[in-house]
């Protein structure tokens, strides 16, 4: 569909390459969509990471995702999108991942 300057198809493909992504304070930042089962796998294997000690990890799980988008300008096809979980998303895994890493003895 078309309306004005919105291509519906063509915000659907720049949506994707738009969307964050970038890396920050040497940290990765995750929104994953996952089944249960996934879940429990992963868990599984940041577990284990962390238990070796070669990482810490928070993590948040909820039903939903939030994206917020921010369109500048949407005939020039300036316009980018933040993903986040509802419930408190990235701000709840940042607190679980200090939490940890406050009462972890440094190496």
């Amino acid at each position: 569909m078309k309306f004005g300057d919105y291509d519906a198809p063509l915000y659907k493909r720049e949506l994707m390459q738009n969307t964050d992504y970038q890396r920050f304070d040497d940290m990765i930042r995750l929104v994953l969509d996952c089944s249960p089962h996934n879940i429990l796998v992963l868990k599984e294997v940041l577990r284990e990471l962390e238990r070796r000690g070669l990482i810490h990890f928070g993590m948040h799980m909820a039903k939903n995702a939030l994206m917020t988008c921010v369109v500048f300008d949407l005939k020039d096809s300036r316009h980018i999108h933040f993903l986040d979980a509802d419930e408190g998303g990235f701000t709840l895994a940042a607190r679980q991942l200090k939490t940890k890493r406050s009462s972890t003895p440094t190496r």
